[in-house]
């Protein structure tokens, strides 16, 4: 069934608002602080079925809450927060993952967002009655190089053929689709074919740079040929393509120039319920949400406690960056037209908070 329900809610949008006033018309000695979370990032496992060579999950603690505690979880982090991230490692090996959304759909997040490989996506096609966006993980159209960097073979056809299958439901299931392609610097060749087949089956797409820790890949710092391919991003961009990125963003990331991190307007939950303050980066955990009362709760006393966290080293993570768009430069965040991209294709107000 398609569902009929409005899918921005007022607190999403009031969220948002109250951000931009506090960043832009706070002393600056106050700004970065209790910034108010719009969407929560549930890392609800570090399992994968690829292994993928620039990522660190295999090596990661592959320790998973029970469905009943995933599920508390996700009421621990509702309170304040009105959208929601699914992501991993790969959320849909798990059996219970079918589950999980819907009971996050039944606390009204939105919008609702699944981060995939899309390899599983045919034995849960019940997630797309309830999800508003899919970002697929895609570097390349060639299977010969995308099977080598997953270390999957036939990995890039399944992934290929279940794009074009399950962009034609976007309209009558009402979610979107996002392939967000990492910037490898031996593929860099990749991306625009990439953008091109996004385009032609009609899917969003978003490019971000390998990131190794906290710094850019060294062979993209200074590369001519990234640098260019990061320019043609941004004109065709300009032209109509569907690149979600933000045109700030992309400018950023073609010459790594600094940015100041707002990191807690995405709050991150890690498998075990850990939360992640002010980033997984950094790697301290504020609390455990089967132990808190909320995830608003705890980032309201990491705030308060905790020492500043302007790290100093920027990890150019689209996740960290793109929120600087919309906070420091609300008039043209609204000029590209992303917050209709980011609710996907469920619009309208929510009757509810």
């Amino acid at each position: 069934m398609a569902l009929s329900l409005k899918r921005i809610r007022p607190q999403w949008l009031a969220n948002l608002a109250k951000n931009v006033v506090k960043v832009r018309f706070q002393k600056e000695s106050a700004r970065g602080r209790e910034v108010y979370p719009v969407l929560a990032s549930y890392n609800i496992t570090n399992r994968c079925d690829m292994r993928c060579s620039y990522c660190g999950y295999p090596k990661m603690d592959r320790r998973e809450l029970p469905t009943a505690d995933k599920l508390r979880v996700l009421e621990k982090i509702r309170p304040g927060i009105p959208a929601l991230d699914i992501s991993g490692g790969e959320p849909l090996i798990l059996p219970d993952i079918d589950e999980v959304i819907r009971y996050a759909h039944h606390l009204g997040f939105a919008p609702l967002v699944l981060n995939t490989d899309f390899m599983q996506m045919r034995r849960h096609e019940v997630l797309l009655d309830y999800v508003d966006q899919l970002i697929v993980s895609l570097d390349s159209t060639n299977p010969e190089i995308w099977d080598s960097i997953v270390g999957v073979k036939g990995a890039c056809d399944r992934v290929m053929g279940n794009l074009r299958h399950y962009a034609k439901a976007q309209d009558e299931k009402g979610f979107q689709i996002n392939i967000n392609a990492v910037i490898l610097p031996d593929h860099l060749g990749q991306v625009l074919p990439l953008l091109d087949f996004a385009a032609k089956i009609g899917v969003s797409f978003n490019a971000v740079p390998r990131v190794d820790g906290f710094e850019p890949n060294p062979q993209l710092v200074g590369n001519p040929e990234y640098r260019g391919l990061v320019d043609e991003l941004i004109r065709r961009k300009a032209e109509g393509y569907p690149v979600l990125n933000t045109t700030l963003y992309l400018e950023r990331v073609r010459d790594f120039l600094p940015y100041r991190c707002y990191a807690t307007v995405t709050p991150k939950v890690g498998p075990l319920g850990q939360v992640f303050y002010p980033c997984t980066k950094m790697g301290w955990v504020a609390g455990n949400l089967l132990e808190e009362p909320s995830l608003w709760a705890v980032l309201k006393r990491a705030y308060r406690e905790a020492p500043r966290h302007h790290c100093g080293r920027l990890c150019y993570m689209s996740c960290y960056m793109e929120p600087v768009h919309y906070l420091e430069h609300p008039v043209s965040f609204l000029a590209e037209g992303h917050l209709r991209r980011l609710v996907g294709r469920r619009n309208g107000l929510a009757e509810t908070a």
